[in-house]
């Protein structure tokens, strides 16, 4: 009786081994905070990718989030017990603020054949504008409203600023230096005329930089304008 229940435990430890057996990919570090940058720098970090398992490995292929960042340079194949790297580069040109990059690895790795990496971390402008909108929200008729807001200068030069007339006439911007020092900043001012029948105001206000790689900083304007009620006739 005794050897009969000791051949059954082991063959359910086989039954149970076997339905754990075969490839598995483990990343020990799977996210990678790459803290924070200055918008237009490529991050790159290497994954170490291992199989845990007892037959090979396969990575059939790599996707990320978005064409922004790129993977490459993994191996194709790994046997029992051994390792490779991924090779990931985010750029971060056009971004801003914080970035969460997912990374999916499609592989035959049991129990799950997917497996998601991924990057994060805060993209800084390099040049910055703050309030990110300029929003007058309504203003009765006939006034006129100025707003101001902050420009930063984040790189490690002197930038020098000119500001393009916005095309709609009832705005008027303006800059207190013409010249921003590597760190600083400086004072943008939005003025807006409220002297129009045209209720809703959706406009872009453009600076030029002379930085290579921020030729233009771009304002967002929002206005609303209060339209007295025109008494009823009769």
């Amino acid at each position: 009786m005794m050897k009969t229940i000791l051949l059954v435990a082991v063959a359910s430890l086989g039954v149970a081994a076997s339905a754990v057996a075969g490839p598995r990919v483990v990343v020990e570090a799977p996210v990678f905070d790459f803290g924070t940058i200055l918008q237009g720098d490529k991050v790159e970090h290497r994954f170490v990718v291992e199989n845990r398992g007892d037959a090979p490995l396969e990575i059939h292929k790599v996707k990320t989030t978005c064409g922004c960042t790129v993977a490459r340079d993994y191996p194709r194949e790994l046997a029992p017990g051994k390792s490779g790297e991924l090779l990931v580069t985010f750029n971060s040109a056009h971004k801003r603020g914080p970035q969460t990059k997912g990374i999916t690895l499609f592989t035959n790795s049991e129990p799950s054949a997917q497996y998601v990496l991924q990057l994060k971390g805060m993209v800084r402008e390099l040049i910055a504008v703050s309030p990110v909108v300029c929003n007058f929200g309504v203003v009765p008729q006939g006034k006129v409203v100025t707003r101001e807001m902050t420009l930063a200068n984040h790189s490690d030069q002197p930038v020098h600023l000119q500001v393009v007339e916005p095309s709609d006439a009832h705005f008027k911007v303006s800059v207190g230096e013409a010249t921003v020092p590597a760190g600083g900043e400086t004072k943008v001012s939005v003025e807006f005329s409220s002297t129009t029948d045209r209720p809703v105001f959706a406009n872009l206000a453009e600076i030029r930089t002379d930085h290579p790689r921020v030729p233009v900083v771009t304002i967002r304007i929002r206005a609303r304008v209060e339209i007295p009620q025109q008494p009823a006739a009769g």
